[in-house]
């Protein structure tokens, strides 16, 4: 590909690649004005792994954004190329990545790949969406190599990924705290992975004590219908304490229901013990926003007034 041969290339997409041979030929560092690469497989011949792309990523140093989708290294839908074996990190020169939009990569090879991207700042994960007979993983174990450095995550663990698999289990386990990544600012997750308990006492013994003290804003997809009371008591807890236990909040948004069924009829009945919330919070000077999942507005409050800008789009309303 004759493109290949630019040093002054700066953005490069690859869309239905299968041609594993094309970065034979590239020499390291000869791609040094590359500074965003897009990189899509083809499900209907099979995907690539990420680990093909070893030597385009070692070809552009300065690589600092990436988007990488059926990087699984096979079809799930046929028989079709491995994913390599093994538990070493995966030896990939990403050094300079700042941005990593990562989908239908195995949680396993998650955990190898981000060593190799040290100063990772912005990170969306989206898993396979099929049936998977491995055990769940461990979020916290997979995100270590980057808690220090990363700013946004956006992260699905929600069990409704693929419509011909509804009942599949969630691929990811639930969070028990993000306390200790001290430089997290902007979260988006789905209500599955929040693992912390309502407090009886009024008192947030779950979500301040689940957010960094860093935290600004803060999304949850898919709360279900049934949880909806629950979890406006976390709400409301977190309201009551976020002022002296997370001082840098400033956004909350919720999504109301599953991906493949709309809530709207059901919201109404919640919307006294909503705008009971959304005053709690703006009390302290914190925006709170609700939806349906499908997008329908629910609340006053405009969709992109309290947008948290990860990788230029909005957490919730992109799903």
């Amino acid at each position: 590909m004759a493109v290949l041969r630019c040093p002054n290339l700066t953005t490069l997409t690859l869309a239905r690649w299968t041609d594993l041979d094309l970065f034979d030929d590239l020499d390291a560092g000869s791609l040094p004005s590359l500074t965003a690469l897009s990189l899509e497989g083809n499900e209907e011949e099979g995907t690539f792994h990420i680990v093909d792309a070893a030597r385009l990523f070692a070809a552009a140093p300065n690589l600092e954004v990436l988007y990488a989708d059926g990087c699984g290294g096979r079809d799930y839908s046929s028989p079709g190329p491995t994913r390599p074996g093994g538990r070493e990190p995966y030896d990939l020169r990403l050094g300079n990545l700042r941005k990593l939009d990562i989908r239908a990569l195995e949680s396993s090879d998650l955990a190898r790949l981000l060593p190799a991207c040290p100063q990772i700042q912005e990170l969306k994960y989206d898993p396979p969406g099929h049936p998977d007979d491995s055990p769940k993983a461990d979020v916290l174990r997979v995100l270590r190599p980057v808690r220090n450095t990363l700013r946004a995550l956006h992260i699905r663990t929600d069990p409704w990924k693929h419509p011909a698999h509804p009942t599949q289990p969630v691929v990811l386990t639930p969070v028990q705290s993000f306390k200790n990544f001290p430089a997290l600012r902007f979260l988006t997750v789905d209500h599955n992975a929040v693992d912390c308990p309502a407090s009886p006492t009024g008192r947030s013994a779950g979500l301040v004590d689940w957010l960094p003290s860093s935290i600004e804003s803060l999304a949850v997809r898919y709360v279900p219908l049934s949880d909806v009371p629950r979890f406006l008591d976390l709400l409301s807890a977190l309201a009551l304490e976020a002022p002296k236990g997370l001082p840098n909040l400033r956004s909350v948004r919720i999504r109301i229901g599953d991906p493949h069924e709309s809530a709207s009829k059901a919201l109404p009945q919640f919307k006294p013990s909503l705008s009971r919330v959304q005053a709690e919070f703006k009390e302290v000077g914190i925006t709170f926003y609700w939806a349906d999942q499908y997008g329908d507005r629910a609340s006053d409050e405009p969709p992109d007034s309290v947008t948290n800008g990860f990788m230029g789009h909005d957490p919730v309303m992109d799903g």
